[in-house]
């Protein structure tokens, strides 16, 4: 499940191709994919999956959209979730990702420019 709604009208922190690129410096190629044509972030974001069938997606939205999708993942963690997010950009992962991997994503999230927003994972706020 997907649902980021809501433009609130800001610039997006990270644009779609900062985020690829920065994915692409650890070792992923991300490609757009679409959301369903119902949702409102069909509308108003990107969705980015990596090639090579990792287990996680990429969001790249408005910020406000992006807060409220995180709040909707961050409270229904489970055992296999990895949930991670910098200012408009979500990682979602409900399939458990190894640590190895989860150290790739957050180093990509990290090598954004700072833009006076942290990486953060759910969980560990």
């Amino acid at each position: 499940m997907i649902a980021l709604a809501g433009c609130r009208g800001e610039r997006p922190a990270y644009s779609t191709e900062e985020v690829v690129e920065a994915f692409q410096r650890q070792g992923y190629t991300l490609a757009a994919s679409q959301f369903p044509e119902e949702s409102a972030a069909a509308r108003e974001g990107h969705l980015l999956t990596p090639r090579g069938g990792q287990p996680f997606l990429v969001v790249v939205g408005s910020d406000g959209a992006v807060d409220d999708g995180w709040r909707d993942y961050s409270s229904q963690q489970t055992r296999d979730s990895f949930d991670a997010r910098r200012a408009n950009v979500l990682v979602i992962s409900d399939s458990g990702l190894a640590p190895a991997q989860r150290e790739r994503v957050l180093a990509a999230l990290s090598s954004l420019p700072d833009r006076g927003a942290a990486v953060v994972v759910a969980g560990r706020e």
